[in-house]
């Protein structure tokens, strides 16, 4: 015979469980628990939806032939010309004309509409002062079934007189712009975005130029590193009389046909008459 135990219940309802009973007005219970509330739950980040149309998405262009490279071994010839040649064997060297098969990735380029915002910066001399800062908000989407480096670098060429502008880090600019495009969509600068991009990851980052000429009417972009193919350029003979790697580049041309009095990043057209939007070369 099992004695159970009696006393006043001081637990409220919500706190009692399974388990209770009740005897002559009294508890009798077995065990009693608090039931916590739940954790509320993080809401989701809701990015910017934006209209059809507003990005431009450059597919990723990797044709079979670049999975191989056909040149010769020139530094092996350099020292040997006539390496591996025999009077009764080949006439021609191994060393030439040599099929290098590699593996090879490129990954898809969305970009939205070249961009104009103001942002206060700080001079050589430490001082604030407010520049126009032109940017290329981007992502990039690894569809390849492997993990692939990303190190990319922007170049602004003004196509009238060949001038170039290099991609400026500005971490100040980058914030501004992450507030104006979408607030929850982290941004990254073209330092910070370097590194690894797992297969069927995507990555959002933005590239930004200052000084740029108001006068300039044609100019492109050329983004190195969304590819990994490369071609050599230059004498196969000799590899000191100028041969040199090239690498896979995305040319992106834009028009802008305003004036140098006003600046305004709607005078900014994607593709230039006369020409195509976009060019994959090798450079």
């Amino acid at each position: 015979m099992s004695l159970a135990i009696l006393w006043p219940s001081t637990t409220t309802e919500a706190e009692e469980t399974a388990g209770t009973t009740s005897l002559g007005g009294r508890k009798l219970a077995a065990f009693t628990t608090r039931q916590e509330a739940p954790a509320p739950k993080t809401p989701p980040k809701r990015f910017r939806k934006l209209a059809p149309g507003v990005e431009q998405v450059i597919n990723a262009d990797a044709p079979v032939v670049e999975s191989v490279t056909r040149h010769d071994l020139a530094e092996l010839l350099k020292a040997d010309p006539t390496y591996g040649e025999r009077p009764t064997g080949p006439t021609v060297s191994p060393a030439k004309n040599v099929s290098i098969p590699h593996k090879f990735w490129t990954l898809e380029f969305t970009f939205k509409p070249m961009r104009f915002i103001e942002i206060d910066v700080p001079n050589a001399a430490g001082e604030l002062e407010t520049q126009l800062v032109w940017y290329l908000a981007y992502h990039v989407k690894n569809a390849t079934p492997d993990a692939v480096n990303f190190y990319p670098t922007f170049t602004l060429q003004n196509l009238e007189n060949s001038r170039q502008y290099a991609d400026r880090i500005m971490p100040v600019a980058v914030q501004a712009i992450q507030q104006r495009e979408d607030p929850n969509r982290k941004l990254l600068d073209t330092i910070s975005i370097e590194g690894e991009i797992p297969a069927g990851q995507t990555s959002w980052g933005v590239a930004t130029w200052v000084g740029i000429d108001p006068s300039m009417d044609r100019f492109a972009v050329f983004i190195r590193g969304l590819s990994n193919s490369y071609l050599w350029e230059g004498p196969a003979e000799d590899a000191a009389s100028g041969r040199k790697l090239v690498r896979k580049v995305l040319q992106l041309n834009f028009w802008r046909p305003g004036d140098a009095l006003y600046e305004h990043e709607s005078e900014i057209r994607y593709g230039i008459p006369g020409d195509v939007d976009y060019r994959w070369l090798y450079r």
